[in-house]
């Protein structure tokens, strides 16, 4: 079993079960096997774990900043008072829509009124 131990990133030594115990900690890597000293001490590895926390924090704040400029960027979309009372849908592929919905056909973005047997008839 070791008995003197070295931490990779501050150096920190350690000898003897129990003070390896106390500073590295172990770690069993399969069932029934002698348990194996952790790579770096308890220090660094609670100071790795508050980085990394401290990392996605910042992470979510500059990605929440970004959405906030993307929706400023975005504009509202616009209803016409003309056609504010009326049911209107955006046509794609082969939604169905009822006799009379007035409807915006894809890039075109022209109205068109559906009719009774299903086609369309432009407003």
């Amino acid at each position: 079993m070791i008995t003197i131990k070295q931490c990779p990133r501050c150096n920190t030594v350690a000898s003897g079960q129990e003070a390896i115990e106390a500073t590295f900690g172990f770690r069993r890597m399969k069932p029934g096997k002698a348990p194996v000293p952790q790579s770096y001490c308890r220090t660094c590895r609670k100071i790795d774990g508050q980085e990394k926390a401290a990392a996605a924090k910042a992470s979510t704040a500059q990605l929440e900043a970004a959405t906030a400029v993307l929706a400023a960027t975005i504009p509202a979309p616009v209803v016409l008072p003309a056609l504010a009372d009326k049911k209107v849908a955006v046509a794609y592929g082969s939604r169905p829509h009822a006799e009379g919905d007035l409807v915006v056909l894809g890039k075109t973005k022209a109205l068109y009124r559906v009719t009774k047997n299903g086609s369309i008839t432009a407003v």
